[in-house]
């Protein structure tokens, strides 16, 4: 049927009767769906599901890695260098072959690694797609039976219990004791007490709709009986999923500033490529016809501009992101493009949640109070055979009904806790519960705020009762203290209630313990059984930070990241914990409740944020609005969430992050980057990754420009010096294959290790960079000053030998026509093309991207550590220069001079003081690095950082745990074998 019915519009289903929601839904609540009803509905609505994206073909996705900027100079470049023959009526020569092959090599290669790692990506995601419940209790044809949850439809009836998920929306006509975890969903960490009674609210959030059980939220407590209104697409969950699913992706900072870089590049090598065709064609004498004359100089021109465009950069950026979401998988990050890495790297924000992230999502007990004292759990010392510490412990396990054992944890968490604090002394909740059996129980109610059961300890009818302090003592008339019971004040009520203060500040949830001995002739009714009680104690807990969370957020802070945090609990309860975990300080020491922000206009909660780094109990518009409201600030934002309400905001955000193990699939699928172990402190270690990543590719960039650039002018100047001079015969200034094995062996071999570098912990005491800071900051004077360097000393190396060990060199002929070529500025552009390709061997390991406003002390930099591949590729790249210009055949490739030249002798002393050359270049560019380095620290004093993370401490750290590991592994094999 085209047109959906009318009840999937329906919004008010909380305000209405179980009378009016079961006609509305045309079903018996006492019967249920007739099997054929239930078809029929599955047919109109479609399967109990969200609806699953697209995925893009692999060959699609390689087809899009060639509408790269970079990639599309090259391509037309390849295609002119086979076209430009052709279209002049010759065909291409062995020689030029190389050439082409190089550029459609370098662009497939690319391609390949890119598509590959996007597929590897997705794989690692359908991996953490999260299990869901498969099978759902309901009634049809008046009989309970359990189908599939894709298969339940509108107005089945469903019956829940605790430790099922809630399949699809659900109208609650029957919950006794019932309590949903909404937390992703709403962001409310404490479980939610559920009614079948009308909401009266007017317009109420998600969290406010208590008779509405939401798809995906977790029954910890009770069970119910419910009527299904929306499945699929049309619940809570199901709209949010389809809400960002036809959002577009942004390009990332790297990507625009790479954009950027491409378009100047290309204009600067089509204006370099013209003067070298110029020169070459209209400059220099040649016996070559005007044809010939005008193919030879077209080509040389496109190869020269092709050698100032850095091709090898796509691979450099796609390995070093390649390296970088492997190594960020084994750190449990999992990203899901390339771009979310460097984008990582450079957040100013971190929008984070609550719940699982900053902290345990474990409700803990961290202070006791009894004999009206206030220890620290760690303090407090239990004694079976002390009766106020055993029956504290003992009595409020036996006051609760949740079982805490390994991954089994059922309940709510209040009582999980209890639990937990019972295994400190090894007490099993099981065993106990069977050894003190229980007989009778008033269940916990909202109202009471109490729960209270009766047990058999020792023979006798033991009262036990939990609850709010406050309606606790209201009931007890006395007190047991240090062994005796005394009638309890209301002094002694009020010092209780004045030591709470501190407690309660803290943001610590407290429960109550009071018993007593039931007489023989006592009736169990709750009048009985809840008053005359005597206080034993109370216990203070808490869903405490995690232990690494607090540093995760103080590096965070030391690399210039601002911390927000944004939940669904409490303002007081959020405000606590961000001054435990350092979200809140001097200068953010305000919070801001959900309902206070929407009385704000942008302009005055842009001026709120000045002071707020804390929102509780937050919307999902909320979360956008805040993004929305930084991102406009030109902060780069990233937000983290595992809910379906954080689905919105992660994808507004620059980066959304979500959960691995707690986030939904609707969160999941709306995120950049996955986060396998929920930890905040997961969230650091990505960013420094993807400053790393940045840091290597600006290096990369600063290298390629400096060695291309100076090839170029090199070029330009022995053109222009051979026009000058009016040499006869034609000019060589480093031919074609020349200028591609610069490509081969510069841009490629000694670059792309680059990219394979160790990660630097230092990244982490910069400052957040901007989106509008130039790629070329901090490497503007390493590009210039390597092309000043390399250019001066590859002249140098020219000049020489022109006017000392070239001058008696005569012309040689050339090709099937025979036409001459000078011989003298051949052979010194053989010693000019030793500087360029040997200079960069030396210099490779000095590039660097500068960086001189922090100062780390002495004791805490880090100890540098030798990049294997680069090591591997000097000395390989070293050999193959010496191969191309002495291994006979192989050198007259190479426009070097043959022994019939030029004796081997002085070809031996040319290539050797060329060599040196090369090695001052990289002298000169450590000294210059040294004293720009002084120049700038003395200069900026005032303004320079102190690093105060120990970087040395934390790579023997990492040293010692990478040792232990390698152990385990070791251990593991040796126990398999």
């Amino acid at each position: 049927m085209d047109k959906k019915p009318e009840v999937k519009t329906e919004k008010r289903w909380y305000a209405m009767s179980n009378e009016e929601i079961c006609e509305k839904l045309k079903v018996n609540p006492a019967v249920g769906l007739t099997d054929q009803e239930a078809k029929t509905r599955l047919k109109e609505d479609g399967e109990n599901k969200l609806n699953e994206p697209k995925e893009t073909n692999a060959f699609v996705i390689f087809l899009k890695t060639l509408i790269d900027p970079l990639a599309i100079i090259m391509l037309l470049a390849g295609f002119l260098s086979i076209i430009l023959p052709l279209a002049l009526g010759r065909k291409i020569t062995p020689a030029e072959i190389p050439g082409i092959v190089v550029i459609f090599g370098v662009v497939i290669t690319n391609s390949v690694i890119a598509t590959f790692q996007e597929l590897k990506a997705r794989s690692s995601l359908k991996a953490l797609q999260s299990l869901t419940e498969s099978k759902v209790v309901v009634l049809r044809d008046g009989k309970q039976k359990e189908i599939n949850t894709e298969d339940l439809v509108r107005g089945d009836i469903v019956y829940l219990e605790t430790g099922k998920f809630v399949p699809a929306d659900i109208r609650i006509i029957e919950a006794p004791q019932l309590k949903v975890d909404e937390s992703a969903l709403t962001g409310e960490s404490l479980p939610v007490e559920k009614t079948s009674d009308i909401v009266t609210v007017k317009d109420p959030v998600l969290g406010d709709q208590i008779n509405i059980g939401f798809m995906s939220t977790y029954v910890t407590n009770g069970r119910a009986i419910g009527v299904v209104i929306a499945t699929g697409p049309y619940s809570a969950v199901g709209k949010i999923a389809e809400s960002i699913k036809n959002t577009k992706s942004r390009q990332s900072p790297l990507q625009k500033k790479l954009l950027q870089l491409t378009f100047w590049i290309s204009i600067i090598a089509f204006v370099m490529g013209t003067a070298v065709f110029m020169i070459s064609y209209f400059a220099s004498d040649s016996h070559l016809d005007k044809t010939d004359k005008l193919i030879a100089s077209l080509i040389f021109s496109i190869s020269a501009g092709i050698a100032l465009i850095p091709e090898s950069l796509m691979i450099i950026v796609t390995i070093s992101l390649s390296v970088s979401a492997k190594k960020l998988a084994t750190r449990n990050v999992i990203v899901k493009g390339f771009e979310a890495i460097e984008t990582l790297g450079a957040v100013d924000v971190i929008c984070s949640d609550k719940t699982g992230t900053l902290t345990q999502n474990r409700m803990t007990i961290e202070k006791i109070f009894v004999n009206n004292e206030t220890y620290d759990v760690n303090d407090f010392k239990y004694n079976a055979k002390d009766l106020e510490s055993w029956s504290l412990v003992n009595g409020m396990i036996l006051c609760s009904d949740a079982i805490s054992e390994g991954n089994n944890r059922i309940g709510d968490p209040t009582e999980i806790a209890i639990t937990d604090w019972g295994h400190r002394y090894k007490i099993n909740e099981v065993k106990l519960r069977e050894d003190y059996k229980r007989v009778d129980e008033i269940p916990f109610d909202s109202e009471r705020k109490l729960m209270t059961t009766v047990n058999i300890v020792n023979k006798k009818r033991m009262v036990y009762c939990k609850g709010a302090l406050d309606q606790l003592l209201e009931i007890c008339t006395h007190v047991n203290l240090n062994g005796k019971v005394i009638p309890l004040t209301k002094e002694m009520k009020e010092s209780i209630f004045e030591k709470m203060v501190p407690l309660l500040e803290s943001a610590l949830r407290v429960l109550g313990l009071a018993v007593k001995e039931l007489p023989a002739n006592a009736k169990d009714t709750e009048k009985d059984l809840e008053t005359n009680l005597i206080f034993i104690g109370a216990i203070a807990m808490m869903d405490p930070p995690r232990r690494e969370a607090r540093l995760a957020v103080s590096r965070a802070h030391e690399s210039g990241i601002r911390v927000i945090m944004i939940t669904g609990d409490h303002k007081i309860t959020a405000l606590a914990i961000g001054k435990r975990l350092g979200i809140v300080d001097d200068t953010y020491n305000e919070a801001l409740s959900g309902s206070e922000m929407k009385a704000l206009t942008d302009q005055e909660l842009i001026n709120k944020l000045k002071h707020v780094n804390v929102f509780a109990r937050v919307n999902p518009e909320d979360k956008t609005r805040i993004v929305e409201i930084l991102e406009g600030q030109k902060d780069i934002v990233a937000m983290t969430g595992d809910g379906v309400n954080d689905a919105p905001s992660l994808t507004k955000a620059d980066i959304g992050i979500a959960m691995g193990m707690t986030g939904t699939d609707v969160a999941k699928e709306a995120a950049n980057v996955i986060l396998t172990d929920d930890n905040f402190a997961t969230i650091i270690s990505g960013v420094r990754e993807g400053r790393n990543v940045y840091e290597k590719i600006k290096t990369s960039i600063a290298f390629l420009l400096g060695a291309n650039f100076a090839q170029m002018f090199t070029i330009l100047f022995i053109l222009a010096f051979a026009a000058i001079v009016k040499t006869e015969g034609e000019t060589v200034a480093l031919g074609t294959i020349n200028v591609l094995w610069h490509i081969l062996v510069v841009e490629t071999l000694l670059a792309v290790p680059i990219s394979l570098a160790h990660s630097r912990e230092t990244v982490m005491s910069y400052q957040p960079r901007s989106k509008r800071e130039s790629v070329f900051k901090w490497i503007i004077i390493e590009i210039i000053s390597i092309t000043l360097f390399n250019t001066l000393f590859a002249i140098a190396a020219f000049l020489i030998t022109y006017y000392t060990y070239a001058k008696d060199v005569s012309s040689w002929g050339v090709g099937e026509n025979n036409w001459l070529v000078n011989g003298r500025v051949a052979t010194s552009s053989m010693a000019a093309y030793v500087v360029i390709i040997f200079a960069p061997i030396f210099y490779v390991p000095l590039v660097g991207q500068r960086n001189y406003t922090v100062y780390v002390p002495k004791e805490k930099r880090e100890k540098i550590r030798i990049n294997e591949w680069m090591v591997g590729a000097m000395v390989l790249a070293f050999v193959l220069n010496i191969l191309t210009l002495f291994v006979p055949g192989l050198n007259t490739i190479f426009n070097v001079p043959t022994p019939e030249h030029l004796p081997t002798g002085k070809m031996t002393i040319i290539v050797f003081y060329s060599i040196g050359l090369s090695i001052l270049v990289a002298v000169c560019k450590w000294g210059e690095t040294w004293i720009f380095h002084w120049i700038y620290q003395k200069n900026h004093k005032q303004d320079i950082r102190i690093a105060t993370f120990d970087f040395a401490k934390k790579q023997k750290r990492d040293k010692i745990k990478q040792l232990y590991r390698e152990t385990r592994a070791k251990a593991k094999k040796i126990r398999q074998e």
